[in-house]
């Protein structure tokens, strides 16, 4: 089964740049809002898509809570609410989806002592259609009895911002990989780490961040930089994943080809007739011991000194291959070759 990669966004959304809880609750819900602050209503109701969607930690609805996020703020300036966004496992039944989902709504509610929205929503019907994921729009205050108190400073501080971040991916990661070992998918899991390609020790270029704007003028046939360069990092991985694949197909020829040669060639004898003490002329000056038998090195016969045997012409092959990789990975622009190519020997050095 296909399966999408982890992805988990946080942002803040502020009204100096024009938004409002009732907006972005409007919008992920697929209803309708009024901005208090700015008196605009928003209508999203002819939205697709939006499959549930429930408050965690505040008794009321949607439209409730992000009305009491707008009018608790008085600054023009004020952040009004917050945003985590994160895919989820495509294939899944919508049930597992929604219950990932909300665990970790709740999560982010108890750890923060905030009032949130949970909504799950299906892929776009003009986008890729593994695309399943989910939002959570949560306050910027702590909310008691049913009403928002002090701010949260934990995401907004520099020293603990960053690691509050890596802890909600880290989180989201173990709840994704708890769903796919229940359902039977635990070959999915390594797929949904959390964890960038260097941490991990993985040589490999990234892609960066296109956004559902990037996207839409992608569709629209008006790339923007981030796409083309996407799309430039995706071709030369699968370019370089398809020379791999040609030089395993070498190699695995190559190797059956020696082994077939070295079936077919006829058993060195290793009794020789000449009398014991005596140089052997057929064996190299070789001694030869009491019984007959030549004393051959510790490294096993004689023939296989220069390692195993291989058809004429495989060693001008592998190289040719080795020097056509090398170009062509430089006009793809990549510095090293992925784990595959290293586990064939081929890494820079070679070229």
């Amino acid at each position: 089964m296909s399966t999408t990669l982890f992805h988990l966004n946080l942002a803040a959304h502020s009204r100096s740049h024009g938004h409002s809880a009732a907006a972005k609750v409007a919008y992920v819900t697929a209803g309708r809002g009024r901005d208090v602050w700015a008196g605009k209503t928003h209508d999203y109701s002819r939205k697709k898509g939006v499959a549930r969607s429930e408050c965690v930690n505040y008794e009321g609805t949607p439209k409730e809570l992000a009305r009491l996020m707008d009018s608790t703020e008085t600054r023009q300036n004020s952040t009004v609410c917050r945003e985590l966004i994160f895919a989820l496992p495509d294939g899944l039944p919508e049930k597992r989806r929604w219950e990932l989902a909300l665990s970790l709504g709740e999560t982010v509610a108890t750890r923060y002592g905030v009032a949130g929205v949970v909504v799950l929503h299906e892929p776009s019907a003009k986008g890729d259609q593994r695309n399943d994921h989910a939002h959570i729009v949560f306050s910027t205050r702590k909310i008691k009895d049913g009403e928002l108190t002090k701010k949260t400073r934990v995401l907004d501080d520099r020293k603990t911002g960053a690691a509050e971040v890596k802890w909600l991916r880290a989180e989201s990661s173990r709840l994704i990989g708890e769903t796919l070992a229940a359902v039977g998918r635990t070959s999915e899991i390594p797929a949904w780490d959390h964890r960038s390609y260097a941490d991990r020790g993985i040589d490999q270029p990234t892609t960066r961040h296109e956004g559902v704007r990037g996207r839409a003028l992608a569709r629209k046939g008006r790339a923007t930089e981030f796409t083309r360069g996407n799309q430039a990092i995706r071709s030369a991985l699968a370019e370089t994943k398809k020379l791999e694949n040609e030089i395993a197909y070498e190699y695995a020829i190559s190797t059956s080809s020696a082994r077939r040669a070295a079936k077919g060639k006829p058993r060195t004898e290793n009794h020789i007739a000449e009398p014991t003490g005596e140089p052997s002329k057929a064996r190299g000056g070789q001694p030869v011991r009491e019984s007959g038998t030549v004393a051959l090195p510790i490294h096993g016969h004689p023939e296989d000194q220069s390692g195993r045997a291989r058809p004429p012409g495989q060693a001008q092959r592998n190289r040719g291959l080795r020097r056509g990789l090398g170009a062509r990975l430089g006009k793809l622009g990549l510095s090293a070759l992925s784990k595959g190519a290293r586990e064939l020997g081929l890494t820079p050095d070679i070229f």
